[in-house]
């Protein structure tokens, strides 16, 4: 129970942070980046705002952003709510976050982006910092990172990936082609606590460069920090001092099961998501959002009831099934339709735990159905 802020009060665990850091940049950069564990991908993804801030305005630490400036950040329609509160913590206000229109599977639309940028930039305002998504929230799909990363770097913005959710595919040789380019982005956000299976919090921060987290967050503090362990105090590298050793469960995870261990889950979890949706295609009633390209599958009842009833029996239909306890997912509005969202989270999902889903969700439409709300003639 020791605080992770300098490497006199935890040196082996320290030490264990940095070779976790080590591990997950390069599988992001060739040549490894640099990094530090966060309490969560909220916060990676707002300390992420701070390096675009500094990226975009070098005296900004000292000084603030100069007088009349209006940064602008980019996300797409699916990005996850931090990047609000990461501007609104940081007084940009969440005016700064720009919204950007994407595709029906909820990956960011080049061409709108771009559109985007010009808009902002004729009202004033100054494009700061772009983010790709790596594993949407919702639907666990992936942005065009080498498009986005072409728009980034013609307009100078920081070029940040969240792909809090689906950065662990990279540990598996098949599935890392979803994160193509991702070998671009200033900084990534991952969790490891997501399909990595770690026990919570497990959270990272990476940077292309190294320096740039030292830059960012290191101040004064001679009672705790000393200048000959600048490089190696994780405290300078964060934005909190005291640290929970949340490394050492990423670190004897790694030392269990290896990369291809982690690898080996990933697949397993794809697999298993990839079994549902194919069992959801077999059924006329039950229509599948997207083929899943994470462990996320999005499906609807949409059988022998009328359209306008449909959004609201499939809500009934997902409570019923959480409400006995039997299995619990959720639901969610995207392409303006009511989806069951079910996240494979247990590598050894398989055929007859996919065939119970399917079955318990059609038993419980049936029931529903009987409800007077559905009654109805048939056409």
């Amino acid at each position: 129970n020791t605080s992770m802020y300098t490497y006199e009060v935890a040196p082996l665990l320290t030490l264990m942070e940095m070779e976790c850091v080590r591990e997950l940049s390069s599988l992001v950069w060739e040549d490894g980046g640099d990094g530090v564990l966060t309490p969560g991908g909220s916060i990676s993804n707002m300390e992420a705002i701070v390096f675009a801030r500094n990226n975009k305005y070098p005296e900004s630490s000292a000084k603030g952003i100069p007088d009349g400036q209006r940064p602008a950040i980019f996300i797409s329609e699916q990005a996850h709510y931090s990047f609000k509160k990461g501007a609104i913590f940081l007084g940009f206000g969440h005016e700064a976050v720009i919204k950007v229109k994407s595709d029906d599977e909820g990956k960011i639309i080049p061409d709108e982006l771009e559109s985007e940028i010009e808009s902002a930039i004729d009202q004033g305002m100054h494009p700061m910092m772009v983010v790709g998504v790596a594993g949407t929230t919702i639907a666990g799909f992936f942005d065009d990172l080498p498009a986005v990363a072409a728009i980034a770097d013609k307009y100078s913005m920081w070029f940040h990936v969240d792909a809090v959710y689906g950065g662990s595919l990279l540990f598996s040789k098949e599935r890392r082609k979803m994160l193509k380019g991702i070998d671009l982005a200033d900084s990534v956000s991952w969790n490891l606590h997501k399909i990595s299976g770690i026990p919570l919090v497990c959270s990272v921060v990476l940077t292309k460069e190294n320096g740039v987290l030292n830059e960012t967050f290191s101040v004064d503090a001679d009672y705790l920090f000393h200048e000959q362990d600048a490089d190696i105090d994780m405290g300078q590298k964060s934005i909190q001092c005291g640290r929970r050793v949340d490394a050492l469960k990423l670190w004897a995870a790694l030392k269990k099961d290896g990369l291809e261990g982690f690898g080996e889950r990933v697949d397993k979890l794809m697999n298993g998501a990839r079994i549902l949706a194919d069992l959801v295609e077999q059924e006329e009633n039950l229509e599948l959002y997207n083929y899943p390209e994470s462990p996320i599958v999005l499906f609807r009842y949409k059988g022998d009831v009328p359209e306008e009833v449909t959004d609201e029996l499939n809500q009934h239909i997902r409570d019923e099934i959480f409400n006995e306890g039997r299995i619990l997912f959720n639901f969610t509005n995207i392409a303006d339709k009511i989806w069951i969202r079910c996240v494979i989270s247990n590598p050894d999902f398989e055929l007859e735990d996919a065939k119970r889903i399917i079955s318990t969700f059609i038993e419980s439409a049936e029931i529903v159905k009987q409800e007077e709300f559905y009654q109805y003639e048939s056409s």
